[in-house]
């Protein structure tokens, strides 16, 4: 699970006939939301319910090449990883925020969120704010907020927040990422960052030789069904002419 402040995660704009080659351009895809280099980044990304949509996860590429090497000097290999933000459980026409002190985050989507800034007092943050704002004008917006307590953190006051945003905030069960039952459908470990030898990847590499060794095993019973017809009518012919 990476932190919320470690996973940028956006909605692009793409074609839908180019989302049939979309590993060949992932980094680019975010390249006016991310460091001026694309090279610098690993992009992961997950498709909408929106033809034209596709939802991206940004990480800084060399932190996650240190990470990943890390766990594998430890003996651990890791099959997936999800941002953090993707993990509280998303509530009806609602955005779900993780209060966490200076850490905390907001999920919007299925697969779309954003880590949030620290406030003053009971202030809410600016991020969030501006958020909201976008989301208004684009015809997004939530009809409510639902704060979540995360590690034990005192939620701000929801009356407050509610005046400010000009919102119904309303306060939520406490949260734990490692209560989460359920995971994200957005999964970072794509392209060169792919699982080897798991039984998903076994299976996908060995499809086409079964499909190949199938097809000669049907041949070869044709031919030799057709052998074995050829040597019976020679053989019929043959005490045929010994009758004779």
């Amino acid at each position: 699970v990476l932190a919320a402040e470690l996973v940028l995660l956006e909605r692009v704009a793409l074609p839908a006939a180019q989302q049939r080659r979309l590993q060949s351009v992932l980094r680019f895809l975010a390249e006016d939301s991310i460091v001026p280099d694309p090279a610098r980044v690993h992009v992961a990304a997950a498709r909408t319910p929106q033809k034209d949509v596709v939802c991206v996860g940004v990480v800084d590429r060399e932190w996650l090449v240190q990470a990943l090497a890390r766990l594998g000097r430890a003996g651990v290999a890791p099959l997936a990883a999800y941002p953090e933000t993707l993990l509280p459980p998303l509530e009806a026409d609602a955005w779900v925020v993780a209060c966490s002190g200076d850490e905390s985050f907001v999920r919007t989507g299925e697969a779309e969120g954003f880590a949030l800034d620290s406030a003053a007092g009971d202030e809410p943050p600016v991020a969030l704010r501006l958020a909201l704002d976008a989301a208004r004008s684009n015809g997004r917006a939530p009809q409510r907020l639902v704060l979540r307590a995360a590690s034990g953190a005192a939620l701000p006051d929801a009356a407050r927040w509610s005046a400010v945003l000009d919102l119904p905030v309303e306060p939520g069960a406490a949260w734990r990422w490692s209560q989460g039952r359920s995971r994200p459908r957005f999964e970072l470990l794509q392209g060169e960052f792919a699982p080897r030898g798991t039984g998903g990847a076994w299976r996908e590499a060995l499809a086409r030789p079964a499909l190949l060794a199938a097809a000669l095993v049907a041949l070869m019973s044709v031919a030799i069904a057709a052998d074995w017809a050829l040597k019976a009518a020679e053989r019929d012919r043959l005490q045929a002419e010994m009758r004779d």
